[in-house]
């Protein structure tokens, strides 16, 4: 093999040659032509050129979509010693290409994210936030093993800049387990140049991933340890970033009251650094957590300031998400018709919900509206679109919620064996997703199922198990409510069991 290869590699051209040895530095499983360049150190035009040469030859191969390339990794492995055994500046073709992903990464994500960042049309190589997120998806390997390699080269400030922006990208889009190890990677360089500025926010977005991978005690410690370092920094707007992640954590484990308290700083923080879209923000998420602790007309203003805001500064995705959750807070106000109004608008704003997730949660809690509005077929189109988003993502938590919401839908319909099943599978994506109060809620909902098909043995069960997973929990109303369902159930079961009347109410995501 090695014979072969030196024949081919013997009849190369002088920047041929060169192309080919570069072209084993690179960090992900294929790569781009523009990335190619940066590594040559040549323009666009002539690095394709060399690039099909050498496609000819069967040392690169093109692949989908168009521009980008791969090696086997046997000929990358010759190419690899080729350059160990020459002279080539391979150390400044690194630093180029490290600091094309940086400056690249750094447009695409605050194109994607951060509209409030005003740049010059020459800085701008993205027209809109799609194609933004196209870049970031090709790249996605790429940028995760490039900042993986600066933290282990100890080229400590190039992990760093790249981590905070790689993890954005990353935690938005749910690749949990990629944005864990960019940021534990960053979080280390970071302490390493005593940069306590980018360690605390690199800490405080550990805590959000670590938050979404259901760890979260985990979760709360890296977010504190955020919070600590910027107080004693005196930065008010990374604190209040810091403090509005926080509220996240406390609100995913039902420390309602907490969350609110951290939202509320957060914002008074904001406002008086003269950031408005993070008093939106953190408006916005006090609005969510309000829902919950069922407040609801309180939610709703909160959450009609934070849209106010968030149009005002042209910041659509903030918009939608606002405009969803003032959907939720009109429902819960008995409004059922004017919420759903107002979820149709988030859905359909352009530009706005765009990352998957993210819609995926709206169409699911547009999907409980539907259902208290009886609107029950569309509702199931809600789901299925939903479901296959938390699928495709490996979202258990959503997926979970989802089935039990689609459930509940059957159950209004009266078809109750298709209900029971849907239960049973919302049950063990509970279990794999570690939430005890969903599991509860759905133990709950599936007694109800089961009350209808004269399963009353298995009914008193799970209602008995949801009680003690609210106690556990710290949901003595929830715990006190279901107590109540079960000896009301057990009353009936002793002179003759009559149906059970009403469905759960559907979860939202």
């Amino acid at each position: 093999m090695t014979a072969a290869f030196d024949l081919s590699y013997r009849r190369l051209s002088e920047d041929q040659a060169k192309l080919f040895r570069m072209m084993s530095l690179q960090p992900g499983p294929d790569f781009s032509t523009e990335s190619a360049a940066q590594l040559f150190g040549a323009r666009l035009g002539e690095t394709e050129r060399l690039l099909r040469d050498l496609a000819r030859r069967h040392l690169v191969e093109s692949r989908a979509p168009y521009g980008r390339w791969q090696q086997h990794s046997l000929v990358r492995f010759y190419a690899r010693e080729r350059l160990i055994s020459g002279d080539d500046p391979w150390g400044e073709a690194l630093m180029r290409l490290l600091g094309h992903f940086y400056e690249k990464t750094t447009l695409a994500t605050e194109k994607l994210f951060d509209s409030e960042t005003p740049r010059p049309a020459t800085e701008a190589p993205f027209t809109d936030r799609a194609e933004a997120l196209l870049w970031l998806e090709a790249e996605r390997h790429s940028l995760v093993a490039a900042t993986l390699w600066a933290h282990r080269a100890d080229d400590d400030l190039a992990c760093v800049v790249l981590a905070v922006p790689v993890a954005q990208f990353l935690m938005e889009m749910r690749y949990v387990e990629d944005a864990r190890r960019v940021l534990t990677a960053g979080i280390r360089s970071s302490r390493k140049r005593e940069d306590r500025h980018r360690e605390a926010a690199l800490l405080s977005s550990l805590g959000i991933v670590l938050r979404d991978m259901r760890k979260p005690r985990k979760s709360v410690r890296a977010h504190q340890r955020a919070i600590t370092i910027c107080r004693k920094l005196k930065k008010r707007r990374a604190l209040g970033s810091a403090l509005n992640n926080l509220g996240l954590s406390l609100h995913e484990q039902r420390e309602f009251e907490a969350a609110v308290a951290a939202h509320t700083e957060a914002a008074q923080l904001f406002k008086r650094a003269g950031d408005r879209i993070g008093v939106a923000r953190a408006l916005s998420n006090v609005g969510e957590t309000l829902i919950e602790l069922g407040r609801a007309e309180e939610a709703a203003r909160a959450l009609r300031k934070a849209a106010k805001v968030f149009r005002k500064q042209g910041e659509l995705r903030g918009y939608s998400q606002a405009l969803g959750s003032l959907a939720r807070a009109t429902c819960e106000d008995g409004k059922a018709e004017q919420a759903v109004g107002l979820h149709q608008r988030a859905l359909k704003m352009p530009d706005g919900l765009l990352i998957p997730h993210e819609r995926a949660i709206e169409l699911s809690n547009f999907a409980g509206t539907l259902i208290v509005a009886g609107e029950f077929e569309a509702a199931l189109t809600a789901q299925q679109e939903a479901l296959g988003t938390f699928r495709r993502l490996g979202d258990r938590r959503g997926e979970a919620m989802t089935l039990g919401n689609m459930a509940l839908v059957r159950q209004r319909q009266g078809k109750w064996n298709k209900a029971i099943r849907l239960h049973t599978l919302a049950l063990e994506a509970f279990l794999e997703g570690k939430d005890d109060h969903g599991l509860a809620d759905e133990l709950k909902s599936l007694a109800c199922a089961l009350l209808q098909q004269g399963r009353n043995a298995e009914a008193l069960e799970n209602l008995e198990l949801a009680a003690d997973l609210y106690d556990q929990t710290g949901d003595a109303k929830r715990a006190d409510d279901t107590r109540d369902l079960l000896d009301r159930a057990r009353r009936r079961t002793a002179v003759g069991m009559r149906p059970h009347s009403g469905a759960g109410s559907p979860a939202a995501t």
